[in-house]
């Protein structure tokens, strides 16, 4: 993990974040202000944002909550006291909620896995696009091969051909040539 937004809210002289897992980022922003968290979530995308308090109020669940859907970033809450409740619903929300008594190893085990998950989540992210972008360019033919039998008495066959026919003439794709038969004819 590369990028950390670390909001402070404790009021306490030990800190709960451990400095091990503070130096395993290259970039690093620490705020004490919610809404100057949230300003910089909204222009700039983090690995992790985390935050340690001495205990989890309205506001910083809200702050959270609000997190969570607009972010795929690691979202940590390190708090000194928790209700089981609010441990829950944050939870729920995919916060990763540390209580004291806090231990490093617990931390950089949730980090690990959040990030092995988030690596895969992409893999697959990935793959889906390219799996939507095959079945769009297929949907795109199969019209461009509709246009073809109603405006020039073409089969699907003779359509399909010429589709493949322009394509390899022409050095471009087939979605290139079904888009311009679509353009010309529908």
């Amino acid at each position: 993990m590369n990028s950390i937004l670390f909001l402070k809210q404790t009021d306490f002289s030990h800190s709960l974040f451990p400095e091990q897992l503070e130096s395993a980022f290259s970039k690093k922003i620490v705020t004490d202000d919610i809404q100057q968290t949230e300003e910089y979530i909204d222009v700039e995308q983090f690995d992790c944002i985390a935050t340690e308090a001495n205990s989890i109020s309205g506001e910083l669940k809200q702050f959270f909550l609000r997190t969570a859907q607009k972010t795929n970033s690691a979202l940590l809450l390190l708090a000194d006291s928790a209700e089981k409740n609010d441990v829950m619903e944050l939870s729920k929300a995919g916060v990763i909620v540390f209580t004291s008594p806090i231990k490093v190893d617990d931390v950089e085990k949730a980090l690990i896995v959040f990030a092995a998950n988030k690596r895969r989540i992409l893999t697959v992210e990935t793959q889906l696009s390219a799996e939507r972008a095959t079945i769009e360019e297929e949907r795109l033919i199969t019209r461009a091969k509709t246009v073809l039998g109603r405006y020039l008495n073409m089969t699907e066959q003779q359509a399909h051909r010429y589709i493949e026919k322009q394509a390899m003439d022409r050095c471009t794709t087939r979605r290139e040539i079904a888009l311009g038969i679509i353009k010309t004819y529908a």
